[in-house]
């Protein structure tokens, strides 16, 4: 039918090719790019054929029943349950570069596989917001930033950084506290470090975004920029305008907070945690960010090589969209030497906290680091890996995080200075 056709004003500007090229270059058949790119099958064996591309050839070589199966199987062990075909795809892709799969066999492989996990995904969905249709043009376009705080109870937190153009996650990073000095180094910095400043960052009003608003502006002024482009160098907006990453929330709820929180969730059910007690609290901190952060990093490596659908022209591999759309020069960069919490204290006349006030009544061995060294090994002996630690959140039922849980505790119990009792009430 007409609807199948691709316009001819698409074909002359080369939307349509560029993105068939996209899809079957990363293994789709003729047949699924025409569906996601919304024109005939046959425009899109066209393209193929006069591409050389074929599904032998898109990405490598095509793995074995046998060998298809025990990848699978290896990174769910990681990834967990809660990936889906598209997602679990972009996890093979990461891990095993030289392979290339077809997406009929990923899915009869999972139902072979863990076929109860599958039966759940198809009557299990998520709630999904409405939002408007997003467009940037290039690469760092905007950066969308924004803390995860499903877990703040047991003081943890979850910061991602999101391009907003190839929805490149840029980096997705567990925090123990919200300070604005804390998520400016170790959220904001490392991102702009690696790809350079983006040319707006956008943030909710939270006071832990103020110094990355205020380092976005102030380089934008000691660059002369300031008054010369169309666009400020930072915005606040509300939470529902922040799309790209308030979206990509819900992939960390579901791959990484949920398996963890329902372990924590049992702790406390069972008497075994107390998270009013600062020391119990502080041991969940000690032991939980690595795994968590564990859980990121494969979230991250997956997500980047997945296929994210969206409408024709505006969807695509994150990886591969952020190396095809550059951002097209004159991007700033953060200068070596510039250190912006420090700025940010002398312009505002406010001094920032480095550390929380809770630090050393949660972790008493804060001060002592051969003590921090022999924990971390106590811990190591005990999980193994953190990979080890991590599967069994996953599959397990949680008896290792439990077991080093119980020691570290023990240890802080042992190192805490004794309680000073109150004095005796006069008679």
């Amino acid at each position: 039918g007409a609807h199948r056709s691709c316009s001819s004003a698409l074909r002359a500007s080369g939307m349509i090719s560029d993105l068939l090229k996209t899809l079957l270059w990363s293994g789709f058949s003729p047949k699924e790019a025409a569906e996601h790119a919304g024109c005939t099958t046959r425009y899109a064996r066209e393209i193929a054929k006069n591409e050389g591309i074929s599904r032998a050839t898109s990405n490598g070589d095509q793995p074995s029943r046998e060998q298809l199966d025990a990848m699978v199987e290896e990174v769910v062990r990681d990834c967990g349950h809660d990936y889906g075909r598209k997602m679990l795809l972009g996890a093979l892709r990461a891990r095993y570069p030289r392979y290339t799969f077809s997406r009929s066999s990923l899915q009869e492989s999972m139902t072979r596989v863990f076929p109860q996990a599958a039966n759940a995904r198809r009557y299990w969905t998520r709630r999904r917001l409405m939002r408007d249709h997003y467009s940037a043009p290039h690469f760092m376009y905007s950066m969308h930033l924004d803390l995860n705080g499903k877990l703040q109870e047991y003081g943890l937190f979850v910061g991602a950084a999101v391009d907003g153009d190839s929805r490149m996650v840029l980096r997705l990073h567990v925090l123990t506290n919200k300070l604005a000095a804390t998520v400016y180094t170790q959220v904001f910095l490392p991102a702009v470090e690696q790809y350079g400043l983006p040319d707006q960052t956008l943030t909710d009003k939270g006071s832990e975004m103020l110094v990355i608003s205020f380092v976005c502006h102030h380089l934008q002024m000691l660059t002369g920029l300031f008054g010369f482009v169309a666009r400020q160098a930072h915005r606040f907006i509300p939470s529902t305008r922040n799309v790209r990453v308030e979206k990509f929330n819900g992939e960390i709820n579901v791959r990484v907070i949920k398996p963890f929180k329902l372990l924590l969730m049992y702790m406390e059910e069972v008497g075994f945690l107390d998270i009013a007690d600062s020391l119990q609290l502080g041991v969940i901190q000690l032991l939980g960010r690595p795994l968590l952060q564990f859980a990121c990093d494969q979230l991250s490596a997956a997500w980047a090589e997945h296929y994210v659908s969206n409408k024709a022209g505006n969807g695509g591999i994150p990886v591969q969209r952020m190396l095809q759309r550059p951002h097209p020069g004159h991007q700033l960069q953060i200068p070596h030497d510039y250190d912006g919490v420090q700025n940010y204290e002398q312009h505002s006349g406010r001094q920032l906290d480095r550390d929380p006030e809770w630090a050393a009544a949660r972790d008493p061995l804060v001060q002592d680091t051969q003590a921090q060294l022999h924990r971390e090994a106590v811990v190591m002996q005990i999980w193994g890996s953190t990979r080890a630690a991590w599967q069994d959140v996953l599959h397990g039922s949680g008896t290792i995080f439990i077991k080093s849980y119980g020691v570290i505790l023990k240890m802080h119990q042992d190192a805490a200075p004794p309680a000073v009792a109150p004095p005796a009430a006069s008679i």
